[in-house]
């Protein structure tokens, strides 16, 4: 790389060349304005070079332009022709060529010095910046909470006021709970003697009640003392009292509208009972039969065989319940919970395999029990029969690959046709030599013995006869055609 003055026309189109200025005082060329953003470049390189780089730099040999360009770069600080030229020859003092390693060394420290001092200053400026405008918002919020415990106090009011303020902490107070269900009351238990402010503020932070100035000062007025302040120890005292009581009366309310509830039930469960249950037993059937019986637990085995688990599942709770049905009760319970409907033989029929005791009546354990064996029963019928319709499926697949197996047996078997009269004589009079097997031979010979002679030739000609026509024919469509 080389390096030519501002006189020399042809320094200014040669790409890669230092354009150096011509003027006397070279370092002051770093204080003008022109080359301001180069003094720049210059400190954003030289704040990021350590001491141990300057100190390789001050002990190394004279910088020439290509080796000045080559630590510019190591400096990442990227100039054109003419910036490189202009810091060269403010540095090249005795302008033969070289920068004197110790001195450009000196300069990047003072420039490293220079730089960081600004920015401490500018990040000093940027703090405080920053701390004022923190000052100033927490002033902003001191101020507000400050305007806002300023509570103005109504100097009149009236029962109505009163009257509203105490519902509101009524309602406070019935929905409160004890810790750690609900807030605590120690900032009135130990907050003293609380002002309309302090008061004001502890009820819309703890139980969220906010009070206009007129309900204020009637509540002020209502727990006040003789000081007119309101002693925190003595509102929680009665604010707890006040809570319990209400607690009390919601919890007996709760009672009182669960035992109407459980009343209205029994009134319905009687009145289901005088309708379906109450009225006179219908006398059972005696004489029924076993197509009754049979019919009655089919009915009974259907229900089972589709008792599933989850919300399939029959609700069986009523049987559970009743410890002795009668027939009335049996088939209105069999109706409701199970859908099955009897007729009178068949409900005679199962009661008569229900009853054990003879007594007429039938415990609900021993239908469920019942029921449960017939289900089971019915269960593992299911499975026997689907394992049966699985092997009946087997079988029928196997003896349809049976049956593709012995068709395709058949096609690909070899079949054999044995040659007919006209056949055999069409290849005697053609004189051909036919080889054949010996059954073949045998066949023949039979053949020969059994037809007369006359009927043989009879029948070559009719061979003979038949080849003519056809030759005739062939020979007609080839001429049209």
């Amino acid at each position: 790389m080389s390096y030519h003055h501002l006189d020399d026309a042809s320094a200014l189109s040669t790409r890669g060349s230092l354009i150096l200025p011509n003027i006397n005082e070279r370092r002051a060329m770093l204080d003008s304005p022109r080359w301001a953003l180069t003094r720049r470049k210059l400190a954003r390189g030289a704040f990021v070079i350590d001491q141990k780089e300057l100190r390789q730099l001050a002990t190394g040999a004279d910088l020439d332009p290509k080796a000045f360009a080559k630590q510019m770069r190591s400096l990442n600080v990227k100039l054109n022709a003419k910036e490189l030229g202009m810091l060269f020859c403010a540095f090249d003092n005795d302008g033969d060529g070289t920068v004197a390693a110790k001195e450009f060394a000196k300069h990047l420290s003072d420039v490293k010095t220079e730089e960081k001092t600004k920015r401490e200053r500018l990040a000093r400026e940027d703090n405080s910046y920053f701390l004022e405008r923190k000052l100033e918002r927490e002033a902003a919020v001191v101020a507000k909470h400050r305007k806002q415990a300023q509570v103005a106090v109504a100097a009149t009011w009236s029962d109505e006021d009163r009257d509203r303020g105490l519902r509101k902490l009524e309602a406070a107070a019935g929905a409160w709970a004890p810790p750690p269900k609900g807030p605590a009351l120690t900032p009135f238990s130990e907050g003293g003697p609380l002002t309309p402010s302090s008061f004001w503020q502890q009820l819309r932070v703890v139980f969220n009640v906010q009070l206009d100035p007129s309900e204020l000062a009637a509540v002020m007025a209502f727990f006040a003392n003789e000081d007119g302040l309101v002693d925190g120890g003595e509102f929680a005292s009665r604010f707890f009292r006040l809570s319990a009581e209400l607690r009390s009366a919601r919890f007996d309310e709760e009672r009182r509208s669960r035992e109407q509830r459980q009343r209205r039930q029994r009134d319905v469960e009687e009145a289901i009972h005088e309708r379906f249950f109450a009225r006179d037993e219908e006398a059972l059937l005696e004489d029924y039969t076993e197509d009754d019986e049979a019919s009655a637990l089919g009915k009974l085995a259907k229900i089972a065989r589709g008792a599933l688990r989850g919300a399939a599942a029959p609700d069986l709770n009523p049987f559970k319940k009743g410890s002795n049905m009668d027939a009335t009760t049996l088939k209105h319970f069999l109706k409701v919970c199970l859908r099955i409907t009897l007729t009178p033989a068949e409900l005679a029929a199962l009661m008569g395999v229900l009853d054990r005791h003879g007594d007429g009546l039938v415990d609900g354990a021993e239908f469920l029990t019942c029921f449960h064996k017939i289900v089971r029963i019915e269960h593992r019928r299911r499975r026997e029969e689907e394992g049966m319709a699985r092997q009946r499926k087997q079988e029928s697949e196997e003896r349809l690959l049976r049956r593709i197996r012995d068709k395709a047996e058949k096609v690909n078997a070899i079949n054999v046709s044995w040659p007919s009269i006209e056949e055999v004589e069409e290849y005697a009079t053609r004189s051909a030599v036919c080889k054949v097997s010996s059954d073949v031979a045998g066949f023949l010979d039979e053949l020969d013995a059994e037809w007369p002679e006359d009927s043989v030739k009879r029948k070559r000609k009719t061979v003979r006869r038949k080849r003519r026509t056809r030759g005739t024919v062939r020979e007609q469509r080839s001429t049209q055609s």
